[in-house]
């Protein structure tokens, strides 16, 4: 994917989504002040999410050398606050990122959201983490009523460790 020829901030905003197992819409609509890189974490206002609940998405160190990369790219500065803008600085296309699989020889055996479910299974089965701690990441709310009002973390701590050592099997060569 890295040798694309795709746009900068279309490669780097595709290897984020896979690095955050975050769904393409909240890529694609990121903005620089959702970011805070000293806690090393991008957090998305309820606005932006399904669940309509804010996220907290702890950021691996490859996710904080891709936007330290974008930040510093002649794409990110035609934008108005977007961390990975389309061509004319606005928001990328619903289909930008099926396009670059496409490109990559993988229709029809991959999609940007089918990474959130390689993430979800790596987590249980190679990782064997919590399953509460895995919906947490992928900022799935709690189906049961009462059992919600009760469980009231995020398991942040848990999730940062998690995102580390997905980042480093993800990028592993």
């Amino acid at each position: 994917m890295r040798q694309r020829q795709a746009r900068l901030t279309t490669r780097l905003g595709f290897e984020f989504l896979v690095l955050t197992a975050a769904r393409s819409g909240e890529v694609r609509g990121a903005s620089w002040k959702e970011i805070r890189i000293n806690s090393r974490e991008w957090c998305i206002p309820q606005s932006r999410m399904k669940a309509g609940a804010p996220h907290t998405v702890p950021l691996s160190d490859r996710c904080l050398e891709i936007l330290d990369r974008v930040h510093f790219s002649r794409e990110s500065k035609k934008s108005d606050g977007l961390i990975f803008p389309g061509a004319k600085g606005q928001p990328m296309s619903d289909m930008i990122f099926t396009k670059l699989i496409r490109d990559m020889g993988y229709h029809g055996q991959a999609t940007a959201h089918g990474f959130r479910s390689s993430f979800k299974v790596w987590a249980a089965e190679k990782e064997k983490v919590r399953d509460e701690v895995s919906e947490a990441a992928l900022a799935h709310k709690i189906p049961e009523k009462v059992r919600a009002a009760y469980l009231r973390t995020q398991f942040l701590e848990e999730r940062r460790d998690l995102m580390n050592r997905w980042s480093d099997f993800v990028t592993a060569n």
